[in-house]
């Protein structure tokens, strides 16, 4: 598609003459800042997962290539763009790119503290939101999983055990822990359980505004998701009852959502401003939506089969206690390998859009344009790439 700051060519005569400077109006200043925001979106995101994957190389990364700077772009001009331009400035593409940077920053550096990790207060307010949303799904455990206390009294576990369990899991995610300030584990670090939602809620964003299909590979991740939070939390981090199996194990289509819980929700996390309840509502909504099968009117096909496969992992065999079943859950399903699994799908989304513009500039050439058009665009933006 043209850039809208190409507009209809002028003839000869009116074109100005060479050496002229005109400043750009109001809407092609819209166009080449909303470029730019699209572009630094995009350059931090790929810092972060080629940070990450680094250290799962054991690779060195040069300094040029760490986020914290694309990062601090972010941040500043967003500021900037959200004073100059309306709400709707921002478009469907971009408040993607932004969904998809907070999960990848929160993802990718879960294991240590940064930057840009959350505060405690935000990361509790984040927990609070999230337990009340859960609260408001049905009950996705089958009748026969025994959530009695006879089975999980065991936890939460001594935190002898608990450090053993984290320096296990940090060394099998090649972390390096002398040399870093490794939160993991802690409550004050984000958990798997944390992320959950907002995977959830990132690919309920792509399905709602991209017709994005729920395919058998993205309900088998969803599920390994649903498994780790649940290994997360018991093996790292102390988690003691079964509550958490619901909010670990909820998600699919309740032919009884309902769309207003905002008295419910005022009850569990008060001090919201109105519209944050509208959003609640309205993204689980979404979420629940994401798993109804218009043809077959009610839960996508196999979603069922694959939860309830999932959580038998967590069903310990005879003679074999909880604790045990777990660990050997963790060893047969590595939390090395679903970090894999996620980054590869993270690093998916961040190209199943198009490529942001001033990308394609520094390439040399935009899709759908010539290298004449090209370069004329460049001059007429006033763009050095």
């Amino acid at each position: 598609m043209t850039p809208k700051v190409l507009g209809k060519r002028k003839p000869a005569a009116e074109a100005p003459a060479k050496g002229d400077k005109k400043e750009a109006g109001p809407e092609v200043q819209q166009e080449v800042e909303t470029w730019i925001l699209d572009y630094v979106l995009f350059q931090a995101t790929t810092a972060l997962l080629n940070e990450r994957n680094a250290e799962r190389d054991g690779r060195p990364l040069a300094e040029s290539g760490k986020p914290d700077l694309p990062l601090a772009m972010v941040d500043a001009f967003l500021v900037q763009f959200k004073a100059k331009h309306p709400p709707q400035a921002i478009s469907s593409d971009l408040r993607f790119r932004l969904r998809l940077l907070q999960f990848v920053s929160l993802f990718t550096r879960r294991l240590r503290s940064t930057t840009s990790s959350p505060t405690a207060e935000s990361l509790q307010r984040l927990r609070n939101m999230h337990q009340a949303r859960a609260a408001r799904r049905a009950t996705c455990i089958p009748p026969d999983f025994d959530q009695s206390l006879r089975v999980w009294d065991v936890f939460p576990l001594s935190e002898t055990n608990l450090t053993i369990n984290r320096e296990l899991a940090l060394k099998s995610l090649k972390v390096k822990q002398a040399t870093t300030k490794v939160t993991y584990g802690l409550q004050t670090s984000v958990a798997v359980l944390d992320l959950l939602p907002l995977f959830m809620s990132l690919s309920a964003f792509l399905y709602q505004n991209f017709g994005w299909e729920i395919k058998d590979r993205w309900l088998e991740l969803a599920a390994e998701f649903m498994l780790q939070a649940a290994l997360d939390q018991y093996l790292i981090r102390g988690t003691s009852g079964t509550e958490i199996l619901h909010d670990c194990f909820s998600y699919g289509w309740n032919s009884k959502h309902t769309a207003s819980r905002k008295a419910e929700y005022r009850l569990n996390i008060p001090h919201l401003a109105d519209h944050e309840y509208q959003d609640m509502d309205e993204e689980e909504e979404i979420i629940n939506d994401m798993f109804y099968d218009e043809e077959i009117h009610t839960e996508i096909e196999g979603w069922k089969e694959i939860r309830e496969r999932v959580m038998g992992f967590l069903k310990p065999e005879k003679d074999i206690g909880i604790v045990r079943q777990l660990k050997l859950t963790a060893l047969q399903h590595p939390v090395f390998d679903f970090e894999g699994k996620v980054l590869s799908f993270l690093g998916a989304l961040l190209e199943c859009r198009d490529l942001p513009v001033l990308v394609q500039l520094e390439a040399g050439k935009l899709e759908g344009m010539s290298a004449k058009e090209t370069a004329e665009l460049k001059a007429k933006v006033g763009l050095q790439i």
